[in-house]
């Protein structure tokens, strides 16, 4: 069991930090530098059952299978990670990473849903975006630059601290 628990947790956390930072670090700017067209392939990127739907499942198993982990290697006294480097920086790690889950959860996935809806009812009235949508999309894609910024710097500290803490 514990064999499966680190390779899920593992790979499910590599694709999550990975596609995480590539999004805020290269594919995000690039998008907001074409403008409206930028919108219109981060709708078809982030769109359901494409890469937000990955990340977050990618995302809610790495949390997962890390808190059980946590809790098997306690044994039940979360406590005691704290007294070890190993186990302060595996702990460091977990927070990261929680917060990055809770920004994508609470800020990244309603901002983006919100987008897409903005998208389909511009396609849906076949004019272009009225003023106030034009406003709320500037809005909710800078809310989304921001979390995904703060995001990939907490997965990057979760990265980093799980990475090192062996050699702690």
């Amino acid at each position: 069991m514990e064999l499966i628990l680190h390779v899920v947790h593992i790979v499910c956390g590599a694709f999550w930090a990975g596609a995480g930072l590539l999004l805020a670090g290269f594919v995000m700017p690039a998008a907001r530098s074409l403008g409206p067209d930028g919108g219109k392939f981060m709708q078809r990127l982030m769109g359901p059952g494409r890469l937000g739907a990955v990340m977050s499942v990618a995302g809610s198993l790495t949390v997962i299978t890390g808190a059980a982990m946590l809790w098997r290697g306690a044994g039940g006294d979360l406590g005691s990670w704290w007294a070890t480097s190993y186990g302060r920086s595996i702990v460091i790690g977990s927070i990261a990473g929680l917060g990055a889950a809770v920004i994508g959860f609470s800020v990244n996935a309603p901002s983006a849903a919100k987008l897409a809806r903005i998208g389909g009812a511009i396609q849906a009235a076949g004019a272009p975006p009225r003023p106030e949508q034009l406003a709320e999309i500037a809005r909710l894609q800078h809310r989304l630059h921001s979390a995904g910024k703060l995001s990939a710097l907490l997965l990057a500290v979760s990265l980093v601290a799980m990475a090192a803490a062996r050699y702690l």
